[in-house]
């Protein structure tokens, strides 16, 4: 599929999220790529008939969802990025938002903080459904299910997302995640399962 499918794909997903989630994804790619970076993804947009100027969205406006997508699905073509980048970029995002690394960090347990992350999707999404679906302290595994249909390349880019919330709130420095299910495969639901050791 072209970018361009993929891009009038994704314009079809409704909902809404933060403008903070599209800025986070010019910030990695301005440290990444530099200035010069930001402006190729903007005029490869741009050449699709998508005009995006970053720096005119205000971090708590509500902006469609689909715009965070296209700027990581434009990212991966101009750079050439394969899903180890996309991860990578998925994983950086929290770093960007001090509200979340806030939050995270007052959690006193793990648990408590896996319980409330669904809370935080809804805060940043208007669309889906994060489920706390299982957590085991004692077999050092969590269970996290997402309701949303999103492009195949936004699903490593949540496992990335994902992972860096429990890397700020699990005391180890051994944390992996697995995508174990996804919608874009048949599942009813996207199932990220962290571990850790």
């Amino acid at each position: 599929m072209s970018l361009k499918e993929e891009i009038e794909k994704t314009m079809r997903i409704k909902g809404k999220g933060i403008g903070a989630a599209v800025q986070t994804h010019f910030h990695y790619i301005q440290e990444r790529k530099g200035e010069e970076g930001v402006k190729k993804v903007q005029e490869r947009l741009k050449e699709l008939g998508y005009s995006v100027d970053f720096e005119k969205i205000k971090a708590t406006e509500r902006v469609p969802l689909s715009l965070s997508y296209m700027v990581v699905l434009a990212a991966r073509e101009v750079f050439d990025w394969e899903d180890k980048d996309i991860f990578d970029m998925g994983n950086n995002a929290p770093k960007y938002s001090f509200i979340i690394k806030m939050i995270m960090k007052y959690f006193l347990s793990t648990k408590k903080a896996f319980q409330e992350t669904p809370k935080y999707w809804r805060k940043h999404y208007d669309v889906g459904e994060l489920e706390a679906h299982q957590f085991s302290e004692e077999k050092k595994y969590m269970i996290s299910r997402l309701r949303h249909q999103c492009p195949p390349t936004i699903c490593t880019f949540y496992g990335g997302y994902f992972l860096r919330i429990a890397q700020y709130v699990i005391k180890s420095d051994k944390v992996s995640i697995e995508e174990t299910k996804c919608i874009n495969k048949g599942d009813p639901y996207h199932e990220f399962v962290t571990k850790w050791e």
